[in-house]
């Protein structure tokens, strides 16, 4: 089985502002900003980080062997919401 030799290790994940749900590969992991989750070490990721008021953050083909202190830091950025009155 693939999936029982894939190898795996902690990265910190976190953001500006915290509180992100965070996925990994489009599954989410049930932790928020700032958090310690697992990743693949043999394989690229994608990053997915969703908060309320906020547009979602992505990031795809991570590989953890390239993250020098195991970290990933990102700034959300505001949604701009706006109303439409149409009469």
């Amino acid at each position: 089985n693939s999936e029982a030799q894939q190898s795996k290790a902690f990265i910190f994940i976190q953001s500006e502002p915290s509180g992100a749900t965070i996925s990994i590969d489009d599954v989410p992991t049930r932790a928020v900003t700032p958090a310690r989750v697992v990743v693949p070490t043999n394989s690229p990721f994608k990053l997915s980080l969703k908060r309320d008021g906020y547009m979602e953050y992505h990031k795809a083909d991570i590989y953890f062997s390239d993250l020098t202190l195991k970290k990933i830091s990102a700034s959300l950025i505001a949604a701009q919401m706006g109303y439409l009155d149409i009469d």
